[in-house]
């Protein structure tokens, strides 16, 4: 299976885009700009998170084969930005109110409703995970593309 999320513009602090999964119907996706991943090819791994107490869709770089950081080692507990527990750095898609202050490389589905507002996160979320989650059971490669939307320049003469 592979996701491809295409980004589309940036604004200020945070960067837009489409997230497609083998092709089919795009969701919308937030990111930080200030903590986004570089263009290219990832995995993406199921795996229960010790700040959200459940299973989360990780990143991983396509060459490594552990966490970008050990779960076991999550410095949950370490004040990353003022008034705020946050892993220092742990790639996922997820859901999420926005991306604002958080610097953890997160991607956050949901549907568009204004520049750097998505709505329906949770439900968007949850439709991602359960088709991540299939393709993981029946033992197949879960593959996370992530490019940049060609700008068309105008040119002037």
């Amino acid at each position: 299976m592979e996701i491809k999320i295409t980004r589309q513009k940036a604004i200020k602090d945070l960067v837009e885009g489409v997230l497609s999964i083998d092709g089919g119907p795009a969701m919308d996706t937030l990111e930080n700009r200030c903590s986004c991943l570089k263009v290219g090819e990832y995995h993406a791994v199921m795996k229960k998170c010790k700040l959200y107490h459940e299973r989360r869709i990780f990143i991983l770089e396509k060459d490594k084969t552990g966490y970008p950081h050990d779960c076991e080692q999550c410095k949950k507990k370490a004040l990353f930005y003022p008034n705020s527990a946050l892993p220092k750095r742990c790639p996922m898609i997820s859901e999420g109110n926005g991306v604002h202050r958080r610097f953890d490389g997160r991607i956050i589905v949901g549907k568009k409703a204004a520049i750097g507002l998505l709505v329906n996160t949770q439900a968007t979320y949850d439709c991602v995970k359960e088709r991540v989650l299939e393709e993981l059971k029946e033992g197949k490669e879960v593959t996370i593309k992530i490019t940049r939307k060609n700008k068309k320049r105008k040119r002037t003469v």
